[in-house]
């Protein structure tokens, strides 16, 4: 059983926190979301993790693997609504996307879903459901997960399968760092 307003399973000593890469990964740059969330599982030894077919993803299909106790990483992708469980359920979630600010290419940027500039990450425009109204719809139903959006300006989002331009790509492993940091921060200020 899950205690939606801790974010921990009946009996678990750490509260849940997810890491979730959220972009297409069809569209170049868009997929450094992913990119950083696999870097992650590979890192804890999950690379192996079975994912879905990649030419017909089901929207509501998410692989996920738990890296650290009480820290899961899921690959969102263009997931949508279906990541909502885990902005109702889980203490923290930490998202990395793509953004558009106007900034150099790679430049990594980290806030919260109430700061100005999230209607410029990439998930609130090509992947249905933004990080925004995820948020907003947790709340709606009294779950208030502390988010943190790590985000990435992306240089290139023109169809080209997993491939990060040069830019991206160097800041994919920075960027995993800072969201683990994070999520490391966020498990610890909800076992308080």
């Amino acid at each position: 059983m899950m205690d939606a307003r801790r974010g921990e399973a009946a009996g678990d000593a750490a509260p849940r926190v997810a890491i979730i890469g959220i972009g297409n990964t069809l569209m170049a740059d868009d997929g450094v979301g992913p990119a950083a969330v696999r870097l992650l599982m590979e890192r804890a030894g999950q690379a192996d993790v079975d994912e879905p077919p990649r030419a017909c993803p089901a929207p509501q299909t998410t692989v996920s693997a738990e890296i650290e106790t009480g820290i899961e990483a899921i690959l969102g992708e263009v997931a949508g609504m279906s990541l909502l469980p885990y902005f109702r359920s889980c203490a923290g979630v930490v998202v990395i996307d793509g953004i558009d600010a106007g900034a150099e290419p790679g430049a990594l940027f980290q806030f919260g879903p109430d700061e100005t500039g999230t209607t410029q990450l990439r998930s609130g425009s090509i992947h249905g459901l933004g990080v925004p109204h995820l948020v907003a719809n947790a709340r709606l139903t009294g779950a208030d997960p502390k988010v943190t959006i790590v985000a990435v300006q992306v240089r290139d989002v023109r169809p080209l399968p997993d491939r990060l331009s040069p830019a991206v790509a160097a800041v994919v492993s920075q960027a995993a760092d800072l969201a683990l940091d994070e999520a490391r921060r966020l498990r610890s200020l909800a076992g308080d």
